[in-house]
């Protein structure tokens, strides 16, 4: 690494100029202690004063590794100028693109966009033993102040989301659309698809104890031979008949006050962990927090 610069006390100038030969990551660990490898390209030049910063910056990583993880190559470029910092940064291998635009001064006023492109989920950096395949195109867009970043503004929005898990088919309807605004999130409508199976969800809840309660409606249903097969791969479950699940989330994400009602007609369930299975299961439930009622009706019998 070589870096020069100078810089003049008396009336607050500077100048830099940095480069990178050759650096590799042969030892370096994040936090939590997982090795951190790939090769580092580093350049910055920058002419300007405390109070008129200027510069350039750009960053490369190619064959980025956390632990097992291929990150493939991160490239950020930061320029300097007219009192913000102006960022673009992408991930090619999660085909991510980010902007971001900065005030230099306090309250560091801020806005951002997040832009995945057709992204292949197989490669997500996830630890899982069930096959996840699929394709995700998405946008977050998002404005606030660094110094304060509860009163800032998010819009997230699903353009498509298709895919497998556990080789079975998922999807999401689009577009999705959640919002973050006076700490509180906002799903406008979201609904997962799972062949003949469907979760639909609405509403808003406030993110901390400040602001009123908010009230999330769900509306889940399907057919347990379809849900089944979403099970995790060698769990070997099985089943049949329709389940419902209705009602609404109420209260915070710090103190959820659910009122919802499952039921199944007419269901059955078997798995190795289960012995003999169930069947025939008539099933009504009513789960309510708090000082309100619980009751659970049904019946069942062990398969044969």
């Amino acid at each position: 690494m070589i870096a020069t610069g100078s810089y003049n006390i008396d009336r607050g100038a500077y100048t830099f100029d940095v480069r990178s030969d050759n650096v590799q990551l042969l030892s370096a660990t994040l936090p939590d202690g997982r090795p951190l490898r790939g090769a580092v390209a580093l350049t910055g030049t920058g002419a300007g004063t405390t109070r008129a910063p200027a510069g350039n910056i750009t960053l490369a990583v190619d064959a980025l590794r956390v632990a097992e993880y291929d990150l493939g190559t991160v490239r950020a470029n930061a320029v300097l100028a007219n009192q913000q910092a102006v960022i673009k940064a992408t991930a090619d291998r999660f085909t991510l693109n980010a902007d971001a635009t900065i005030g230099v001064q306090q309250p560091y006023p801020t806005t951002a966009r997040l832009a995945v492109q057709n992204l292949d989920l197989a490669v997500l950096p996830l630890n899982l033993t069930t096959p996840l395949q699929g394709h995700l195109q998405a946008t977050v867009d998002a404005a606030g102040d660094i110094g304060a970043p509860e009163n800032g503004r998010a819009t997230a929005n699903v353009q498509a989301l298709e895919g497998s898990w556990n080789d079975q088919p998922f999807s999401v309807d689009a577009p999705a659309v959640l919002r973050y605004e006076t700490e509180r999130l906002l799903i406008d409508t979201l609904t997962l698809r799972a062949q003949d199976a469907t979760v639909r969800v609405k509403g808003d809840l406030p993110l901390t104890e400040r602001g009123p309660a908010g009230a999330l409606e769900v509306d889940a249903r399907g057919n347990l031979a379809t849900l089944t097969r979403y099970a995790p791969a060698g769990t070997e479950l099985s089943g049949s008949g329709a389940i419902l699940l209705t009602g609404t989330v109420r209260g915070t994400l710090k103190a959820i006050d659910p009122d919802l009602t499952v039921t199944a007609d007419n269901a059955s369930l078997t798995a190795p962990q289960l012995g003999p299975g169930l069947s025939n299961l008539q099933l009504r439930a009513r789960r309510v927090h708090r000082d309100r009622t619980r009751t659970i009706r049904g019946a069942a019998a062990a398969a044969r």
